[in-house]
């Protein structure tokens, strides 16, 4: 199930991944403002699923700057930004419903693949989240 599902993603167009972006983010926002803190802590979240070294790559916060209004600028701040509180980010959104994790990996998934690549840390976290 998640090779073929990693592999889906890692194989879909810009405009595709768009398209998921967009219907997955009508889905998740609504809780993400609920959790008061929920979009730092998806940004911290993404951070651990889709920073290879840490890092996060040029591809990736394009990606993310596309579907996210008001990122600081790439470089040090914006590192800064998705690293904090990176383990009260993955707790907290661990409570999200199954509707709303769904909608989360996919997301990430879409952000993982702007590369062409989803990396073996990324797939780690998102099975751990999964279950």
């Amino acid at each position: 199930m998640f090779i073929r599902l990693f592999r889906q993603y890692g194989n879909m167009t810009e405009e595709d991944r768009l398209s998921v972006i967009a219907r997955n983010g009508a889905i998740i926002a609504p809780a993400l403002a609920d959790m008061g803190n929920g979009a730092r802590d998806f940004l911290n979240f993404f951070s651990a699923v889709c920073a290879d070294n840490g890092k996060i790559s040029t591809d990736e916060y394009e990606a993310l700057a596309k579907a996210v209004d008001g990122l600081p600028e790439y470089g040090a701040a914006f590192e800064r930004e998705v690293v904090r509180s990176l383990e009260d980010s993955v707790e907290a959104l661990s409570l999200l419903g199954d509707d709303e994790k769904s909608a989360l990996v996919s997301l990430c998934l879409c952000f993982c693949a702007a590369g062409g690549k989803i990396s073996r840390r990324a797939k780690r976290v998102l099975k751990a989240l999964i279950g």
